[in-house]
């Protein structure tokens, strides 16, 4: 993205040549946000169930350490899709900062992901 300055006006354009306003580039952000979200949430949930089937199969052939470990990332995995759930299902709309200090508490929910 390039930031172009007219005098008072700044609007962005990307390498293929969309432009966008300060305020419709935010709301694109936040959009393309929740959507990535809505795919990790997915993919997370994707994730347990494959597992779960894992550790089942493990425990079945005998292989308990094995099983000990898919139920340690299965959970670890469950807990990650439930913060993340939480944080998507607030009736707040998931906002881009523009890091000046104005987080909001859905993005600083989101900072415990990654821990």
């Amino acid at each position: 993205m390039r930031e172009l300055r007219d005098g008072d006006l700044v609007r962005y354009r990307c390498r293929v040549g969309h432009a966008f306003s300060p305020d419709s580039m935010l709301a694109e952000q936040s959009e393309a946000l929740e959507d990535a979200l809505w795919t990790a949430l997915k993919t997370l949930e994707e994730n347990v169930a494959f597992t779960r089937r894992m550790a089942n199969d493990a425990r079945a052939r005998g292989h308990q350490h094995v099983a000990a470990r898919f139920e340690e990332k299965m959970r670890d995995a469950d807990r990650r899709a439930a913060l993340l759930q939480q944080v998507l299902m607030k009736d707040e709309p998931i906002a881009v900062t523009t890091g000046e200090g104005d987080n909001t508490p859905a993005i600083s929910a989101l900072d415990s992901l990654c821990d």
